[in-house]
């Protein structure tokens, strides 16, 4: 049975916006609930009410498989019955009390352990938060002013990381200071030779090169092979604070993060969603003697006892021996089976990322190295395939992001034969994707 109906959605939506800005509290949400992409309507539930492990409801009473997990903030599945059972603990104990609590204690402890650059830990409250601090400190600790970041990497919604482009930046948004251009050099991913040239003529110019060690907020583009061991050696020659924003990777790549995974040791990293298993909770964790530069830092809810105590129950279920394996058996079938789905079906698209998180993206190309080749001319039809192949989905019950090359994300509670519906569903709408021209459109 297709799903079609999303009344309730619609009532809703026309509510929200009565009240709230485009009728969201988040831009991040704003393509499904606008119902267009690219310009394209799609159908599709802007509303939900209940989750449960790797299932979501809509306030229509639709049932979904889910691999948006709250834009990559549950690792554990919806609702993890030891986590939500040790935060009801503490919402028993206390609710905050504007001083320290023990829990913060065990919490960054965890972190410590797990994380291979953490030395020490603040626990904040968003990723942007995080990045922001990062920044900070980094500037606090050298004693300049200029930071590198690259194209396609999204890491919050402060002034200085929302505009991008090669050379001299473009803004995406409006109401941000024209004074960010000036501490900001946005260089384009992957392309080692362009930052050691840069860094010939300024390098003593930079406080801190951030980026997303995966660019999943970029159809998951992976690091070039040797591009992130250049920048850690490069930033240690020039006294330049190396950031990972691991947001999204950690403690979804590996328990410590891309860092631990992959082997490429940050001076700084930011942490948050899957941290917190869906509870509203980042970190920063680094050196100590950046971490310890004389940058204010506050936040009335920064370690709130509830989603520390959701986060140390976290960290504590994926130390367990096998649940990083389960999901990325259950990831790399689905990528395997897209893949295959793929070339059966001739359609041109890709699929790219780890066995936790991935992306599928329509494209001419075989594989996406930066944000330009993401966003080529010919993108066009590419991104119609996109809203016709998520039409499909949800129509069937699968629930993303319906954005060409938006990220997967896998979760404990995903089960093989979801694994295998996901796969023959998405085969289906490949089919129908294919047939999509520019000229039909």
């Amino acid at each position: 049975m297709e799903i079609s109906n999303f009344k309730r959605s619609e009532q809703l939506l026309e509510r929200a916006l009565k009240v709230t800005p485009y009728g969201v509290h988040s831009m991040a949400r704003s393509t499904l609930t606008s119902g267009k992409v690219a310009g394209f309507p799609i159908q599709c539930p802007k509303f939900f009410n209940k989750a449960k492990g790797s299932r979501v409801f809509d306030v229509d009473g639709n049932e979904y498989i889910d691999y948006l997990l709250g834009l990559g903030a549950i690792i554990l599945g919806h609702c993890h019955p030891g986590v939500n059972e040790f935060v009801k603990e503490q919402i028993e104990k206390a609710d905050m009390f504007g001083a320290n609590s023990e829990i913060e204690v065990e919490l960054s402890e965890k972190i410590v352990k797990n994380v291979p650059c953490a030395e020490k830990v603040i626990l904040l409250n968003t990723g942007t938060q995080a990045n922001t601090m990062a920044v900070r400190m980094a500037k606090s600790y050298t004693g300049r002013e200029k930071v590198i970041r690259f194209e396609g990497h999204y890491h919050g919604y402060w002034d200085w990381s929302l505009f991008d482009r090669v050379p001299v930046g473009k803004w995406r948004y409006t109401g941000i200071s024209n004074k960010v251009v000036e501490e900001n050099i946005i260089l384009p991913w992957n392309d080692l030779d362009l930052v050691e040239r840069f860094l010939k003529d300024y390098g003593n110019e930079i406080a801190a090169i951030i980026c997303e060690p995966i660019v999943f907020n970029c159809n998951a583009i992976m690091p070039e092979p040797g591009f992130l061991e250049g920048l850690r050696k490069i930033t240690k020659d020039y006294g330049i604070v190396l950031i990972f924003d691991e947001v999204v990777t950690g403690f979804r790549v590996s328990l410590g993060g891309f860092q631990s995974k992959f082997g490429v040791i940050p001076d700084l990293a930011a942490f948050g969603k899957a941290i917190g298993n869906g509870y509203p909770i980042a970190a920063l964790a680094g050196k100590k003697e950046i971490m310890e530069t004389r940058s204010y830092y506050g936040g009335t809810f920064n370690a709130h006892p509830f989603s520390a105590a959701a986060s140390l129950a976290t960290i504590t279920e994926l130390e367990k021996p096998g649940v990083y394996k389960y999901i990325y058996d259950i990831g790399e079938t689905i990528i395997k089976g897209l893949r295959d789905a793929i070339e059966d079906t001739g359609i041109e698209a890709i699929v790219q990322g780890v066995g936790s998180c991935f992306a599928i993206t329509f494209t001419e190309l075989k594989k996406i190295k930066n944000y330009q080749e993401a966003h080529m001319p010919s993108a066009i039809p590419h991104d119609i395939r996109a809203i016709v192949f998520y039409q499909e989905m949800i129509k069937r019950g699968i629930l993303n992001n319906v954005a060409n090359g938006f990220r997967w994300c896998i979760c404990a509670a995903h089960t093989k034969e979801e694994a295998s519906k996901t796969i023959e569903v998405a085969e289906e709408a490949f089919k129908k994707a294919k047939k999509v021209t520019l000229s039909s459109q």
